[in-house]
């Protein structure tokens, strides 16, 4: 009898963007960014994309 799957939901404020281009100021990517991205692709997650900033801090 195999092993069932489970599935999960990672959600937060992690404080670290993933890109640059998510960024309100521009410049460089950071260490910190490197780091949360290679994070989410070692644990096989998938950064859903968002589609209106309702529910985002953007300071307007």
């Amino acid at each position: 009898m195999g092993q069932k799957e489970s599935l999960w939901c990672v959600a937060g404020d992690f404080n670290v963007t993933r890109f640059v281009e998510d960024r309100n100021r521009a410049g460089m990517g950071t260490s910190a960014m490197d780091k949360f991205s290679e994070w989410i692709d070692m644990e096989g997650l998938l950064d859903l994309p968002i589609s209106n900033y309702a529910y985002t801090w953007s300071n307007m």
